[in-house]
């Protein structure tokens, strides 16, 4: 009888052991631990270069900066060097968790840090094992104006851009009055994209007295890679015959052009 009760447990025994195998190779199964937990992102990022009448030393384009997020947190940040030669850049990022969204959020900034194209960003979630393609396009939040007050009449001492409210331009002759006929150039500033209202006027003597003697105002769209020609007349606010014309040229550059060309009322 001993040795049936020691047979019958040994039996149990082995099926317990046997029934405890079968069990924990099942759980390992169900984990998954033979699918690939990790993906790779291959990230484009394509943005306006400036155009091809600016000169290059206006904007030039320095670093694009990339964050990429896992939900609130800050999975990976790469700082990229580029140029005004660069229309897009691309890089791979490689054992991503997978099954994960990812937000990617990119901006450039220009060589004195000023930022060209504004944060944008973009979704995607990595697949196991397999690579995700995702292209952004960043659109440039700036122009560049560049102004010349051309062929200027006599007693003018006194020149003045004002875009949206703000002085942009301000310069005033160094002896009494600028020579007549020459240019009068100003120096170069970014100009935000969008509408912006401009006014342009002259300032000079009459009769000994500081006077407005022109002025002009006019609307103009700014549009990212756009080429654009505006003609205006600033208006003689004094109608004497004695003064001549004054021809205004202005460029918007780069990421588009657009040149304003102003004649004087005679």
């Amino acid at each position: 009888m001993r040795s049936i009760m020691i047979l019958l447990f040994t039996v149990c025994m082995i099926s317990s052991l046997i029934l405890n195998g079968c069990t924990s190779k099942s759980d390992n199964a169900d984990t998954g631990t033979n699918v690939p937990f990790f993906g790779t992102l291959q990230l484009t990022i394509t943005f306006q270069q400036p155009g091809v009448l600016s000169k290059r030393a206006d904007i030039s384009l320095q670093k694009l900066f990339i964050d990429i997020y896992d939900e609130q947190t800050l999975y990976q940040s790469d700082t990229v060097t580029i140029s005004n030669n660069d229309a897009s850049i691309s890089r791979t990022y490689s054992d991503i968790p997978s099954l994960h969204e990812y937000t990617i959020f990119s901006y450039t900034k220009d060589i004195i840090d000023s930022i060209i194209h504004p944060i944008d960003s973009i979704s995607v979630e990595v697949q196991p094992n397999k690579t995700s393609n995702v292209n952004l396009s960043l659109e440039p939040a700036y122009s560049m104006l560049k102004m010349t007050y051309t062929t200027l009449p006599d007693s003018i001492k006194r020149l003045t851009t004002i875009i949206d409210g703000n002085i942009v331009g301000d310069t005033t002759a160094v002896t009494d009055y600028f020579i007549a006929g020459v240019n009068v150039p100003f120096s170069y500033d970014y100009i935000r994209i969008g509408i912006r209202d401009f006014r342009f006027e002259a300032r000079g003597t009459i009769w000994g007295i500081d006077t407005l003697r022109y002025a002009g105002d006019t609307t103009i769209t700014i549009n990212a890679g756009q080429d654009q020609s505006i003609n205006f007349e600033l208006k003689n606010l004094c109608k004497t015959p004695y003064y001549g014309n004054l021809n205004v040229e202005i460029t918007l550059i780069p990421i588009g052009t657009v040149t304003i060309t102003g004649s004087f009322e005679q």
